[in-house]
Formats: structure tokens, C-alpha cells, sequence
């Protein structure tokens, strides 16, 4: 038996400076968590996939900040941009009774989450009767 670690692909967008001090853009560079890829990006991209493996870091938070190069050097990164991998879902909505079988139970139904959050898909839900006490299920 082997563990099967699922890939995620990040997609990095976005817009090329508006003054790019005359000189026309050779490059971006990206860091990812404070250091520098070794591959420089073209300035005919203003994407950049990063492949990224969710086994065993939800929760984990990735920082990428990026910046221009012309031939008058490096332009100061933009803002950092934090990634958290593997969220919890958005709840389901609309739950209902769908029929009564007796006193003691129902039926019930709900909307399923379909959007796919922080990468990952929803594995199931946990289904809790209140009893009205006030205690917590």
C-alpha cells in the first residue's frame, strides 16, 4: 500500500507595470516564502503555475511577491501574497426536513457544497440533531 499525495495547481496572475521606466520589461522574478525562483519568467507572461502538494500541509500558507526587470535593474517587490492550502468547506445550504417518518425521525436533505475551497473537495458531512437544551451537540 502507498500513500497517494494529491497535486494542486496554483495560478498566479497579473497586470505589467504601468511605468516601467522607459525601458521595456525583460523579466519577473518570483519568490516564493522568501527565495527567489531560479527561473526567470518572460515578460511576454503575466502567469506563473506553481504546482503544489496538499498531502500533509493543510493548513499550511505559502507567501509569493513579485517584480519586474529591465535593464535599469529590479523594480521593489509588490505586496506579499498569501496562500493558506486546504481550507475547511463553505456549510452546505438549505437544509430541510424532507419527511417526517414518525415522532422520532426524519428525512433530511441539504444542498451539497459544490464550490471547491483552498484546493480541496469536500469528503462528506457530519450530520448533528439538536436537542434544544442548549447543550452543544
Amino acid at each position: 500500500m502507498t500513500a497517494v499525495t494529491p497535486s494542486v495547481s496554483l495560478t498566479l496572475a497579473w497586470n505589467p507595470p504601468q511605468d516601467y521606466g522607459c525601458l521595456p520589461i525583460m523579466h519577473y522574478i518570483l519568490n516564493k516564502d522568501g527565495t527567489d525562483l531560479a527561473t526567470q519568467i518572460s515578460a511576454d507572461l503575466q502567469t506563473y503555475s506553481d504546482d503544489i502538494s496538499v498531502g500533509g500541509t493543510i493548513g499550511t500558507t505559502i507567501s509569493y511577491k513579485l517584480k519586474a526587470v529591465n535593464s535599469a535593474g529590479d523594480s521593489p517587490y509588490t505586496q506579499d501574497l498569501v496562500v493558506t492550502v486546504g481550507q475547511v468547506p463553505n456549510p452546505p445550504q438549505n437544509l430541510r426536513i424532507t419527511s417526517q417518518l414518525s415522532q422520532t425521525e426524519v428525512d433530511v436533505e441539504w444542498d451539497p457544497e459544490t464550490a471547491i475551497v483552498g484546493n480541496l473537495v469536500t469528503l462528506g458531512y457530519k450530520v448533528y440533531l439538536d436537542d434544544l437544551s442548549g447543550n452543544e451537540p
